[in-house]
């Protein structure tokens, strides 16, 4: 019973962490790049040093959700989304981020993150630390790092969570369970 209900607290607590970076995420990319269509899918937007992974988020994500909805034959109830369907037959194909991002699991929007160049990271991480100081008592800074190590922590708690796995013993990185909170 106890882990049940610890695992229905994680999660529910981890879906609003997952709306926040996805949030956060595609608005601070799209800030840096307003006036491109689908920008998201040129690889030069993304950390030089982290390339390949870049290009791999770009084709086996990015790319197959587009494709996928732009298919005439995922109409009807078995393919694509309704909302990015629409972005792609009304709007010539533009789907912004923010919309693509609904689409995206809680890993590939860590992802996304993580290939980022330096300055959406930074960008980001100032996002996280001006919303820590809005709920918190006392300010503090939320750096790059520190994400990287949170939403890593996160993905790792909320598969848990969703696949229904213990979690009062679950052990990340090999080390025991950690302050999630």
């Amino acid at each position: 019973m106890f882990d049940r209900e610890l695992r229905e607290l994680l999660f529910s607590a981890i879906t609003r962490a997952e709306a926040a970076l996805k949030a956060v995420c595609a608005h601070e990319f799209t800030r840096l790049h307003p006036d491109e269509v689908n920008p998201y899918l040129n690889p030069d937007y993304y950390d030089s040093r982290r390339r390949p992974s870049a290009v791999a988020l770009i084709d086996k994500v990015f790319k197959r959700i587009l494709e996928l909805d732009g298919n005439p034959r995922n109409r009807g109830d078995y393919g694509g989304k309704a909302y990015i369907r629409h972005c792609m037959e009304d709007h010539n194909g533009q789907v912004p981020l923010w919309v693509l991002a609904n689409d995206l699991s809680f890993g590939q929007t860590v992802w996304f993150f993580q290939v980022q160049s330096p300055a959406v990271r930074l960008a980001v991480a100032e996002s996280f630390t001006g919303l820590y100081a809005d709920t918190h008592d006392g300010p503090r800074r939320i750096t790059i790092k520190r994400l990287d190590s949170i939403f890593n922590r996160l993905v790792f708690y909320r598969n848990l969570c969703a696949h229904d796995e213990r979690c009062y013993c679950a052990r990340y990185d090999g080390r025991a369970n950690e302050n999630v909170y």
